[in-house]
């Protein structure tokens, strides 16, 4: 008939469920995640960016104007992605560290992503497209 609670035998869906719940989680965490198509949109909006900061410092380093057209940066990545200046034809950096501001559209399969050289500053920053 009645057995006593300490007899029985098994786990409740409860605790099953919470077991479940917890290597879900350690899963998700402990697998590492496959490579997006976005992750060479963010590699090339990077590059572009570091080169564009590298660039004002030689222009502030050297005293002079340094300038660097769309299609120069263009060449330099990789194969889907492309670049588009889409603001005038080339960038100039000044000695005293401003630039001739601009926006640059970086185009791949994944999207678009968005680097602004400001014009007081020569601050350069990415953003989503």
């Amino acid at each position: 008939m009645w057995r006593a609670r300490g007899a029985e035998r098994g786990f409740t869906l409860v605790e099953v469920l919470v077991v479940l719940v917890v290597l879900g989680l350690a899963l998700a965490i402990a697998v590492p995640q496959r490579p997006g198509r976005g992750d060479a949109l963010d590699a090339a909006a990077r590059s572009v960016a570091r080169e564009l900061r590298e660039l004002r410092a030689r222009a502030i380093d050297r005293a002079r104007i340094e300038r660097v057209d769309a299609d120069e940066l263009a060449r330099r990545l990789g194969p889907g992605v492309g670049l588009e200046l889409v603001d005038g034809t080339s960038i100039r950096f000044f000695p005293d560290g401003g630039a001739s501001g601009g926006t640059l559209a970086i185009i791949g399969p994944a999207g678009r992503r968005i680097v602004r050289i400001e014009p007081l500053s020569g601050g350069v920053v990415i953003a989503d497209g």
